[in-house]
């Protein structure tokens, strides 16, 4: 006798494909995101990025002296050079240019799982909110072109979104931060400072997060955040960008007089 219904029960199946069809609109919309930002490997010149020459003289330098040049050198010299000294390391490697935007794909394909994540704390993982904020990170034009130039937006985006998914348990004392409270304020308070401090690294942009942060440390005056994390995160922040203060620049090259 033929069974009526050929639907398995949720709990019946592996774990990993039940929680793949509980999410499986999320999931399908992501991967329409993916599939849209490496689109833009054959339907966008890399040429097309903004400043793309400069990025590029910066790049070459990087990878071929491994060293921050002269701030006369190229008007990008003057940007923080995290972006740089990973594509730079990329080039090293035998990377063409056609490819070094593939740094910024990367990033905006992750991206949208960390959005993700922050759209499922507040609005439940498969709420219809959640699908369509998601739906709309995905398809957004402005996002996607973004996702494909070979700059260092994509890379300061997705530190941007890491940020976001971080802040909100320094803040909220829920059952799971509040099991060990005197340890894991201070590595979140770390790993959060690390990050703003590679934030910065790429793009000082990141100077909104850290405002943001401000803000909201002036609305929990009380907090446990203010006691406890407040002077971590600076302190890893700072560290994190020590290498950059140390690396060496070339002396600038003698302005010829006027005649």
């Amino acid at each position: 006798m033929m069974p009526s219904s050929l639907s398995v029960p949720m709990a019946a199946l592996n774990p990993r494909v039940a929680w793949i069809a509980r999410n499986r609109v999320q999931l399908a919309i992501i991967s329409l995101g993916i599939a849209l930002r490496w689109s833009m490997r054959t339907n966008f010149d890399y040429r097309w990025s903004y400043d793309f020459e400069d990025h590029l003289r910066f790049i070459n330098w990087v990878a071929t002296h491994f060293t921050l040049p002269d701030l006369n050198y190229t008007r990008e010299a003057y940007h923080p050079p995290l972006y740089y000294f990973i594509v730079g390391t990329i080039r090293r490697l035998g990377a063409a240019d056609s490819d070094l935007g593939t740094l910024s794909i990367v990033c905006g394909s992750l991206r949208l799982f960390v959005l993700w994540a922050v759209f499922a704390r507040w609005m439940g993982r498969a709420s219809l909110a959640t699908g369509v904020a998601l739906l709309v990170a995905a398809i957004q034009p402005t996002s996607i072109h973004l996702d494909g130039m070979a700059s260092g937006e994509g890379l300061s985006n997705l530190e941007a979104a890491l940020a976001i998914w971080m802040v909100p348990p320094l803040f909220l004392n829920d059952a799971r931060s509040t099991a060990s409270t005197t340890t894991l304020p201070w590595g979140r308070a770390l790993a959060f400072g690390v990050l703003l401090g590679l934030a910065l690294l790429t793009k000082l942009s990141a100077l909104a997060i850290i405002a943001a942060l401000r803000i909201a440390l002036l609305l929990r005056a009380g907090s446990l955040f203010r006691a406890l994390v407040a002077p971590a995160a600076p302190a890893a922040c700072s560290a994190t960008q020590t290498p950059c203060l140390l690396c060496p620049r070339p002396a600038p090259a003698p302005v010829a007089a006027a005649t």
